[in-house]
């Protein structure tokens, strides 16, 4: 990704990420007849490969672009929770988090021939977090924030933030120390995000979260100011696929942002790679008109 700002300051960067961690899996291969037994392909796989997933692409987005990071999530004691551990030893990668084994680590498995996607499996546990959990995430949020630029909270819906308060609790814990907090929600119900510096939907989320469908960009641009004003939040930014992105404050005018045409294969974590952007161009100091005009080379 091509900035427009100066970003060798991205090396100096230190950023926080809390959230939904899990282990992306891909089984690649190829499809040349269909099973006798059933009317499915057989796949002949070719190569296996694996990836940090949900949160942890967040951390990838972060160190790719030179950052240094520390993560907070919550494993499970399995063998997907080991191999999380792997993919998070990293030099630039602080690993704070924490083994959970009443929880399986969340795993999502893509099966794909020939660039398309046949299937994905899914293993995972959506429940909240149990109560000595979510203190833990809190207590280790409250020790490492002293180095952090910006603090990410990276909500996948698989537990960790819907514990009731933990969100707040960390959004609190940023405000006060005056770091930056982004948000990527998840969801229906933000009011767990109230006081976060910025939260960055995709258009679809802010539908969700407003009700209704957007006919035009009046309607998107009243949805903004009014979730602007509910969750006393500083900053919304709307990511809309290829009409690109739109940027509100409070008592600002709305900023539309054009996208560039890409082709594009997977657009699975495109809002991991905005907020990424986003939060480590606000980390090095830029505004966030500035920063998020960044996200798009």
């Amino acid at each position: 990704m091509t900035l427009s700002f100066d970003s060798k300051s991205f090396e100096k960067c230190h950023l926080l990420v809390v959230g939904d961690l899990m282990v992306d899996r891909y089984v690649w291969g190829t499809v040349n007849r269909i099973s006798p037994e059933a009317p499915v392909p057989v796949l002949q796989i070719k190569r296996r490969s694996e990836v940090r997933g949900g949160a942890g692409n967040v951390v990838s987005n972060l160190i790719g672009l030179g950052a240094t990071v520390s993560v907070i999530g919550v494993r499970g004691a399995d063998e997907p929770g080991r191999r999380l551990g792997t993919l998070l030893n990293h030099k630039y990668i602080r690993d704070l988090s924490i083994d959970c084994p009443e929880r399986p680590t969340t795993t999502k498995t893509r099966v794909i021939s020939n660039g398309q996607q046949l299937i994905r499996l899914d293993e995972e546990e959506n429940t909240p977090v149990s109560p000595h959990i979510a203190e833990e995430v809190i207590r280790r949020v409250a020790e490492n924030t002293r180095e952090a630029g910006a603090l990410i909270l990276s909500d996948y819906g698989k537990g960790l933030f819907q514990f009731a308060g933990l969100a707040q609790a960390v959004i609190t814990i940023g405000c006060d120390r005056g770091i930056p907090v982004l948000v990527d929600p998840k969801g229906r119900d933000w009011e767990r995000y109230r006081g976060a510096t910025c939260i960055t939907p995709n258009k679809r989320e802010m539908e969700l979260y407003d009700g209704s469908s957007f006919e035009n960009n009046g309607h998107l641009e009243s949805a903004m100011a009014k979730a602007i004003t509910e969750l006393d939040v500083s900053w919304l930014l709307v990511t809309r696929g290829a009409a690109g992105m739109c940027l509100m404050g409070q008592n600002r005018q709305p900023q539309f942002i054009p996208s560039r045409a890409r082709q594009v294969f997977d657009v699975s974590g495109a809002g991991d790679t905005v907020i990424a952007t986003l939060a480590l161009a606000v980390a090095s100091q830029a505004d966030f008109p500035t920063a998020a005009r960044g996200c798009y080379p």
